[in-house]
């Protein structure tokens, strides 16, 4: 999954609602504390960008419905900003 690193600033126009300075208002933004992902998924930090963006990814090889899962089981630390 792909993530836009703090400050809200980092994610595209097209991807910020306009409060956040963005061109679309149908987009909303959650965060959440990477260091409260579950066991099964890791951040990894884009190496093109490693100060904005980055991915979480799965931290052992899985299936891709296992991933999923699992990335749904972090819907409840997500915040909206």
């Amino acid at each position: 999954m792909s993530v836009a690193l703090p400050p809200v600033g980092n994610l595209v126009p097209h991807r910020r609602p306009p409060k956040h300075g963005g061109d679309d208002p149908s987009y909303e933004v959650y965060e959440l504390e990477t260091d409260d992902l579950p066991d099964e998924l890791q951040v990894r930090p884009d190496p093109a960008g490693p100060t904005r963006h980055a991915f979480i990814e799965p931290a052992r090889e899985m299936s891709i419905e296992d991933y999923q899962l699992a990335l749904g089981a972090t819907r409840g630390l997500w915040r909206a900003v």
